[in-house]
């Protein structure tokens, strides 16, 4: 069945997040964290005149690092200079001196002029002085006396620990009354491989209008179609960057995040960044494959605290964590980023932990007798790191306690030879730590609620010799609580509202006969209530929206007769609706986005044939959106960074031939 037809029928967050933190020079923050450079704008609607602003500047024109190392024997790029405390400070004289900060500055004779000490262009100056965090920028400067003076068209003095602004209608160093500094990409962040600020660029025709953050313009332009001073752009998070060099793929991943604010006249799309010899001007050339079309202007409307300030509200980049008994990340590092465990071929334990597609560490975990990682995983002892649960040849079970890539503790929860085997995980009494259930090789079935590696108290919820299976674990009524949903082999098809080892309540979703399996537990309407997949043994599926024991809303997803199966649930747009990925016969991966029972948008991502499988749904790289891992049947193993059903980035992890598997772990919290 075509998985575009198998469907048979068919704002800015009010709480806000703690920033990250500030971009850091020579100890001094590149303003606080909330400062509008250092907000990120992935969440932010896109502006009304996106299309018109982008279509003036240049669909078609390609982005330029106006950066680098030397062209014609004369530097690239803006440079900057930082100073002690103990400089000298000089006189400084300016054209516009009614819109500059008076002298003096703490000029040093030596300090670099964009362009070389004989160039006509714009000549910024920029000085950071240490120990007061102050950051002085002169456009059009020229030392007099060797540097015992100055001459500027104009110039500004910010204070880097502050969100102050310029007077409304001034100008600074820059046409848009901006610092310079905060948007120029500088070679060391760009090194590390970690670019946490929006950049600076410039378009040659701007409206006679500023927007804020900006306090100036510069143009003769009047019609709406000529993008404002200010002017907020990002990469659109549907850009494929997979095929753009992995040195670049930081550069890629801020302009997506954080953006460029228009602050100068000049040439279209020009992107800033400090001069640096050790640049590769080849590689940022490459940086030219982007147009203008990849990118969109963001409503940042939403981010004024005060027209004075730059200071930001920061915008919620996802839902709140989620409540106890929805699916959670593998995190056995507590830095927000899903982490994979691999089983190799001689039985060792590989735990990497992630950032993004890339491996931050990993380590080898022996087991002392053979057997497997089990799937499903939790936090046993609440401090936030995934916890691993080990199943031995023998049928003992041990709850490995991890602190990242170390093994702290080990416990043998179920002795060997007893026959019973842990069935689901899940905080059944909302203490923030994990509980097990276990189902016995009689039928019977036992809720152990957890401390550690200790069994705080023990339940039992089916007798030997009951035909009653746990099929999902979730919060249907959003108590904080774990809830059971149970189906008999009659076909019978239950829920079980818990409250710890105590039944709240019970009763049947559907009777004895009926076809339907509940298969995967999310929430698909953001209501912090856990929702319910099933799919029929004649291959239809259904998708209900739960209020407790109640399906407020049911909805059919595939007829009779498909081939296609919910294999994931994920949340890949951020939007706080869980998502499915679909797996058909064939080898065929799909993805629908959803809200609520409405798909929203649907995509193959895999074709058929190939081989590959989604092992892994999880936070790879910390934005709070769903990624994939992909395991191939001749060993290979990729991962995905998503953003929605686009790729934004994409790497191998093993090649063809490993014999290194993915453990497809859920957790469940």
């Amino acid at each position: 069945m075509n998985f575009m037809r198998a469907c048979a029928t068919l704002a800015l967050a009010g709480s806000s997040l703690a920033a990250s933190a500030a971009p850091v020079i020579a100890g001094c923050p590149v303003f606080p964290a909330d400062n509008v450079w250092n907000t990120p704008v992935d969440t932010l609607p896109a502006h009304a005149s996106s299309s018109a602003w982008i279509s003036t500047i240049g669909a078609t024109t390609g982005l330029h690092a106006d950066f680098g190392t030397s062209y014609l024997g004369e530097p690239i790029g803006i440079p900057f200079v930082t100073v002690p405390s103990t400089q000298p400070a000089v006189p400084v004289s300016f054209d516009y001196a009614d819109e500059s900060d008076p002298g003096p500055y703490p000029i040093p004779p030596s300090a670099p002029i964009e362009g070389g000490a004989a160039a006509s262009g714009d000549r910024h100056v920029l000085v950071l002085r240490t120990g007061t965090c102050d950051l002085f920028e002169l456009f059009a400067a020229f030392p007099v006396g060797g540097g015992s003076s100055w001459t500027a068209g104009s110039g500004a003095h910010f204070d880097l620990r502050a969100n102050g602004m310029r007077p409304d209608g001034w100008t600074s160093a820059d046409a848009a009354g901006l610092p310079i500094l905060a948007g120029l990409l500088r070679y060391d962040e760009f090194a590390a491989g970690n670019i946490e600020h929006a950049l600076r660029f410039t378009a040659s025709r701007v409206r006679d209008q500023h927007i804020w953050p900006a306090t100036h313009h510069t143009s003769g332009y009047s019609g709406t179609q000529y993008p404002p001073m200010g002017a907020r752009f990002r990469l659109k998070a549907s850009f494929d960057t997979s095929t753009y060099p992995a040195a670049l793929q930081p550069v890629l991943t801020a302009l997506k995040k954080y953006g460029m604010i228009l602050a100068d006249n000049g040439s279209n799309w020009y992107v800033s960044g400090e001069h640096n010899d050790s640049w590769n001007d080849s590689l940022l050339g490459s940086l030219r494959q982007l147009k203008g079309s990849d990118f969109e202007a963001v409503d940042t409307s939403g981010l004024v605290v005060s027209p004075t300030s730059s200071q930001a509200v920061q915008p919620a980049q996802a839902p709140p964590a989620p409540p106890p008994g929805k699916s959670h990340l593998v995190d056995f590092n507590a830095d927000g980023k899903a982490d994979l465990v691999l089983q190799r071929a001689d039985g060792k334990i590989e735990v990497r932990l992630m950032q993004g597609t890339s491996v931050i560490a990993a380590a080898n975990v022996t087991p002392g007798a053979p057997g497997h990682v089990l799937p499903t995983t939790g936090d046993f002892n609440g401090d936030g790191k995934g916890d691993l649960l080990y199943a031995r040849d023998d049928g003992a079970v041990e709850m490995w306690l991890m602190d990242g890539t170390t093994r702290t503790a080990t416990t043998t929860l179920v002795a060997a030879g007893t026959g019973v085997q842990v069935s689901h995980v899940g905080d059944f009494n909302g203490d923030g730590k994990s509980d097990v259930l276990l189902r016995g090789a009689d039928g019977s079935v036992a809720l152990w609620l957890m401390d550690g590696s200790t069994v705080a108290s023990r339940a039992s919820l089916m007798p030997a010799g009951a035909s009653w299976v746990p099929q999902l674990v979730g919060d249907f009524n959003a108590d904080g609580n774990a809830d059971i949903v149970w189906r008999d082999v009659s076909g019978a098809v239950s829920m079980w509202l818990m409250n710890g080892g105590t039944i709240a309540d019970r009763g049947p979703l559907l009777g004895v006969g009926n076809p339907y399996w509940p298969i995967q537990a999310g929430d698909f309407n953001h209501d912090g209530k856990s929702d319910l997949v099933l799919q029929s043994s004649d291959g239809s599926a259904q998708l209900w929206l739960m209020n407790g024991r109640t399906a407020s809303a049911k909805a059919a997803l595939l007829g009779p007769n498909a081939s296609w199966t919910v294999t994931q649930v994920g949340d890949f747009n951020g939007d706080g609706n869980a998502d499915l990925v679909w797996s058909a016969g064939d080898g065929t991966v799909g993805m629908w986005l959803m809200n609520g029972t409405s798909v929203v948008e649907r995509k193959t991502e895999m074709g058929p044939g190939t081989g590959y499988r989604v092992s892994v749904a999880d936070d790879l790289s910390g934005d709070r959106k769903s990624d994939l891992v992909w395991s191939n049947t001749n060993g290979a193993v990729g991962a995905w960074v998503m953003a929605g059903t686009a790729i934004a980035t994409r790497a191998p992890l093993e090649p063809a031939g490993s014999t290194n598997k993915v453990i497809p772990l859920r957790f469940h919290h």
